[in-house]
């Protein structure tokens, strides 16, 4: 498990399921997240997040995602 990343989500495309992740001091994160109940949906933008970055194809992606009003992940 990599080292826990404390951000903020920048914005999410409700329609496409993915969004960014903004942090400081690094560049906005892609993440995705499926079957998600329409009531988090809502509340997903500016949502206060950890997440774990991986390196694809030379750009940043959020592989987990912990909201900080949960312990699980839900990405």
């Amino acid at each position: 498990m990599g080292a826990l990343i404390k951000g903020r989500v920048g914005w999410f495309d409700r329609k496409k399921d993915y969004g960014f992740i903004e942090s400081d001091g690094m560049p906005s994160v892609f993440f995705r997240i499926s079957k998600v109940p329409f009531e988090l949906q809502c509340a997903l933008d500016q949502a206060e997040v950890e997440f774990e970055v991986v390196e694809k194809r030379g750009d940043l992606i959020a592989s987990k995602v912990y909201f900080s009003t949960t312990t699980s992940g839900i990405a």
